[in-house]
């Protein structure tokens, strides 16, 4: 009974557009009635006038569902400009931390994050790595108040370097680590890159509001270059232009 409702609301508010369905319907069903059937066929003139009516409704209704075809088509095209936008979109982030990646010279044993914060999580928005193993993503969110990134989101930054090697004292890593920062065993674990030098820094809006926090980590003892020029570096263009691509990123 509602798609019935529906669909009369719909026709009627869409009269002209839909008229020649109205036509469609009613002289059918009026032939129905054995009166009007003798009506009609008794005068030539009546009968030319009702086949008339019915081919200009059946032109009419043809002519909508073309017009429909076409919205329909244009929609659809519409659709995919819309996705093909939002994949680029979402694609930019990861491209300046490339350049990012390769204007601080660093190699196959570096990993640079971003991690964008959207009130209950930090999701990663873009990553880059020479190294395919590295660059894979991982989780999909991380909790706020989870790890070295919730000590830079807490304090606006946060580094620590010649972490234990978790190859030949992995205990002692997984401790050094803990030690520091709220974080289960489990996911140290399940890390693909078991980093020993960590440089997390927020990146905050024209208000000076975190809203994301981008990491920089290795695989040595230290990174490539010291904190002190990175952080110079992100209060740049360079950082500016990050910011304003998370921002056309989350619009």
């Amino acid at each position: 009974m509602k798609v019935v409702i529906d669909y009369t609301v719909y026709f009627f508010k869409n009269f002209r557009d839909t008229w020649g369905q109205l036509l469609l319907l009613v002289i059918p069903l009026s032939l129905s009635v054995p009166k009007a059937q003798t009506y009609v066929t008794e005068r030539w003139y009546v009968l030319t006038l009702v086949i008339l009516l019915f081919v200009i409704g059946f032109i009419q209704t043809t002519k909508f569902q073309v017009s429909y075809g076409q919205l329909r088509k244009e929609f659809e095209s519409t659709k995919l400009e819309r996705d093909d936008l939002q994949e680029k979109l979402e694609s930019i982030p990861e491209r300046v931390v490339k350049s990012l990646f390769y204007y601080l010279k660093f190699n196959f044993n570096e990993r640079v994050t971003i991690y964008r914060f959207d009130g209950d999580n930090f999701i990663p928005t873009g990553r880059y790595s020479k190294n395919v193993e590295y660059k894979k993503s991982g989780r999909d969110k991380y909790p706020r108040n989870e790890g070295f990134i919730s000590l830079a989101w807490n304090n606006g930054e946060f580094d620590i370097d010649q972490l234990p090697d978790p190859a030949n004292r992995s205990v002692r890593y997984i401790q050094k680590i803990k030690s520091c920062c709220l974080v289960d065993e489990a996911v140290i674990n399940s890390m693909k890159m078991k980093s020993r030098a960590y440089y997390c820094i927020t990146l905050d809006d024209e208000h000076d509001d975190p809203i994301a926090v981008i990491v920089f980590e290795s695989t040595n003892v230290r990174l490539p270059l010291p904190t002190n020029e990175i952080r110079e570096l992100l209060k740049g263009p360079l950082g500016q232009l990050l910011i304003n691509t998370l921002k056309v990123n989350t619009q």
